[in-house]
């Protein structure tokens, strides 16, 4: 494998379920199933090959696999299927697998094979929780577990039923305003934005786009630094007068979709948007804010301008739970934000908890996350998302 992961799952979560043939599962619109291996004797190198059914309008974006507790591999297309070696004696494994869609659904399920037999346990859905955890100075907690954390969701407990204790990097598209609005202040965003490339978790996969009238890709997904500070510090056009600020959103929330796990956006603008009429601008920032919220996008931004209360830029960022700096803020404030990003980007636990079954469809969910009374003693939960879109 090539980094070490580890995936803690709490099995009372799910009834335990009776033995079935290998390849059946629930005969839902929805579905996750084992096609191989064939047998219940998983040893040397064993293939692992899945199909998973979804809703035409919600196709997988993308599927990750665990054998008892360490990472297979992360799939962006089909065919879903990884190859493992597993070597000493015959005996019981587990293997987790999470589908996630593209309205940010996440489904699972999981099959216990012992010698003879395969047992599957029914697939939930679940909602991803990025968390980042800190000490009382600042450094990193190692080692909780799910029991460790309390989950509200709504005010009534959430039950944690898995736990990603070295997650990968999220991806993140880096949108820059470079309209005639921001023809001041274009260098000193610039610099800005190719410093929070240097503060980047390494093998952090990212976009540049830039945006004034029309938007452009300045960069395509590389995690490349040095090609990332020439893109964002091209020559801009700045003639371009006005700022398309919901297309860039759009845009950038669409290369984000394109992408396996979990993704984020840092927009560096005044925030303003001319080319939306104004009586049409709560409209698209409602549509917006829901995709993003669908998805699970924390939009964050470096404001340069007034964060007054009816600019769009800083809604969606206080709607998804991201990151607000202020331009002004100073040198050192940037910084620390950068570390913030970092976290989030890379946070070291990532909980998953089952929605509420009560919940109305497509209604805005929150969540607050802490730790349990002993787990306390070691840290805080710094921060994590903010809330979810019911399914």
């Amino acid at each position: 494998m090539a980094r070490a992961r580890f995936w803690h799952f709490a099995a009372a979560l799910v009834p335990a379920a009776a033995a079935m043939a290998i390849g059946q599962g629930s005969a839902g619109p929805e579905a996750i199933r084992l096609l191989e291996p064939r047998d219940p004797w998983w040893t040397g190198v064993v293939t692992f090959a899945i199909s998973v059914e979804a809703p035409p309008a919600d196709p997988v974006r993308d599927v990750e696999m665990f054998l008892d507790g360490g990472w297979l591999g992360v799939l962006a297309r089909p065919p879903w299927r990884v190859e493992q070696r597993i070597d000493g004696p015959i005996g019981p494994h587990t293997l987790q697998v999470l589908a996630r869609l593209r309205s940010g659904r996440v489904l699972s399920r999981r099959f216990d094979v012992s010698p003879g037999a395969l047992h599957e346990e029914a697939g939930v859905d679940l909602v991803l929780v990025p968390a980042v955890v800190a000490g009382i100075e600042g450094e990193e907690v190692p080692g909780l577990t799910a029991e460790d954390f309390v989950v509200l969701d709504e005010g009534r407990p959430a039950p944690v039923v898995s736990l990603d204790a070295d997650p990968a990097p999220a991806h993140l598209v880096i949108a820059l305003d470079r309209s005639g609005s921001m023809e001041r202040r274009l260098p000193f965003a610039q610099a800005a934005a190719v410093a929070s490339v240097a503060a980047l978790p390494a093998g952090t996969d990212v976009s540049v786009l830039g945006f004034g009238e029309t938007v452009s890709t300045l960069a395509p997904w590389t995690p490349d630094r040095r090609r990332l500070s020439f893109a964002i510090m091209s020559p801009s056009p700045l003639h371009e007068a006005h700022t398309a600020l919901f297309a860039a959103l759009e845009r950038s929330f669409d290369l984000l979709r394109e992408q396996p796990g979990r993704s984020a956006l840092l927009v560096f603008s005044d925030g303003e948007e001319s080319l939306v009429l104004d009586e049409m601008q709560d409209l698209w920032l409602e549509r917006l804010t829901k995709r993003a919220r669908a998805e699970g996008v924390a939009v964050n931004a470096v404001l340069y301008g007034v964060p007054g209360g009816d600019n769009p830029l800083v809604a969606i960022v206080r709607a998804t739970g991201g990151l607000l700096i202020a331009s002004a803020s100073g040198t050192r404030r940037l910084r620390d934000a950068y570390a913030e990003l970092r976290a989030d980007l890379a946070p070291p636990y990532v909980l998953g908890i089952a929605p509420a079954p009560d919940a109305a469809a497509a209604t805005w969910r929150r969540l607050e996350v802490t730790l349990s009374e002993p787990a306390r003693a070691r840290g805080n939960v710094r921060r994590a998302r903010p809330g979810y879109l019911a399914p």
